[in-house]
């Protein structure tokens, strides 16, 4: 299984998916982990929960290595890389000095993480609350159910990701996600949309007031791929 283990993440690709503003301007991306066996391509989720420890700081180390290579190309452009981590990866990464310096160094990374991680406070994810002294959050999925308001409160994050859902389910009230953004808004100026797969969800992501906008609409590419 070890084995196994190693060959997936020797194998894995990074992709990146871009968000831009309203007005078109190339705003940052998500960087995401395709993992293949065989030239299949496998559920990344389930990949990366499967991850022990020691390899979930494999995958860690290889993403960051891989960022900071691209530094030429974000700070060009003046966008933001993020990426998403568990609260696993929070704790492995401020426990690992080499892994916080290279974090460190690398000013243009967002960390991204999930509702789940966050749990009811953020103060109490130790994890958490150090890896925002060092670089800036992102809280990922909002309105998948687990995250009250106070977790933005806590001034650990400085941007935050509505879920896809929530766009998607905009169609009865035109003014649900208005004023969630709004809502959000106050709290945490950066609000980034995704699941913007259509012109019509671009449009009624931008009428709720949302600063970034990511998905199918806008095609990515992988790291390797990326023009520098």
């Amino acid at each position: 299984a070890m084995k196994k283990m190693s060959l997936l993440l020797e194998k894995c690709k990074f992709y990146a998916e871009p968000i831009y503003s309203p007005s078109g301007k190339f705003y940052g991306m998500e960087m995401l982990t395709h993992f293949y066996n065989k030239n299949v391509k496998l559920n990344p989720q389930t990949i990366i929960n499967s991850l022990d420890y020691s390899a979930k700081k494999s995958l860690l180390k290889k993403q960051l290595i891989d960022v900071k290579l691209m530094s030429r190309f974000f700070l060009k452009n003046s966008a933001f890389c993020s990426l998403n981590i568990d609260e696993e990866m929070a704790h492995i990464l401020i426990s690992d000095s080499s892994l916080l310096n290279l974090l460190e160094s690398i000013p243009f990374l967002w960390l991204e993480v999930n509702e789940r991680a966050i749990r009811k406070q953020p103060r109490q994810s130790f994890a958490i609350q150090k890896l925002s002294e060092v670089c800036r959050l992102m809280m990922d999925d909002f309105g998948t159910g687990n995250t009250s308001y106070s977790a933005l409160r806590s001034d650990i994050f400085s941007a935050v990701k509505i879920d896809k859902k929530l766009l998607w389910n905009n169609t009865t009230d035109k003014n649900d996600l208005l004023c969630i953004v709004t809502q959000l808004r106050m709290l945490c100026p950066i609000v980034i949309a995704e699941g913007v797969e259509t012109p019509n969800y671009k449009k009624e992501a931008i009428r709720a007031g949302a600063y970034g906008l990511q998905g199918w609409l806008f095609p990515g590419c992988y790291f390797d791929n990326l023009d520098v």
